[in-house]
């Protein structure tokens, strides 16, 4: 049964990424942001509410080589460090609407071809879909992080 979910999954993401990426990005799209930037965002986004030192860790990084990113992140509008109401010594990362924006700009999956498809597909099995998804990166993140979310 593992093998053939394997194989079901290969035989899947190439479908979806080619079904929704059809260009790369033009420079002006970037956000103002480099390569690592960027891709710092993205997990932020896919981790939104995360402390910085999980975040750090989920990357195999320092907290101390992340701080500079996170300011200029933060600065840019991107995102922003929360104090949850309980506990006012914790800070979460959480991305802004501007933050998700440019995410959303800058993916490798296009958004309108993405709305396009998913748009096909009736509210549950939307839902099915991306819990899956959501599902299938929790459990990348697990294995990279052994085990630390």
């Amino acid at each position: 049964m593992l093998a053939n979910n394997v194989a079901l999954i290969q035989a899947c993401f190439p479908e979806i990424y080619f079904a929704c990426h059809t260009r790369h990005a033009d420079p002006g799209e970037n956000c103002g942001l480099t390569p690592r930037d960027g891709t710092l965002l993205a997990h932020i986004a896919g981790l939104d509410g995360i402390e910085p030192a999980g975040l750090a860790r989920h990357l195999g990084r320092a907290k101390s080589t992340l701080s500079p990113a996170l300011k200029k992140l933060e600065s840019l509008g991107f995102i922003e460090l929360r104090r949850p109401h309980n506990d006012g010594r914790r800070r979460l990362l959480r991305i802004t609407p501007a933050g998700r924006d440019c995410v959303s700009r800058t993916s490798v999956l296009e958004t309108d071809r993405l709305s396009t498809i998913l748009s096909t597909l009736t509210m549950a099995d939307q839902h099915a879909a991306v819990q899956g998804l959501q599902l299938l990166a929790a459990a990348c993140r697990r294995v990279s992080n052994n085990g630390v979310e």
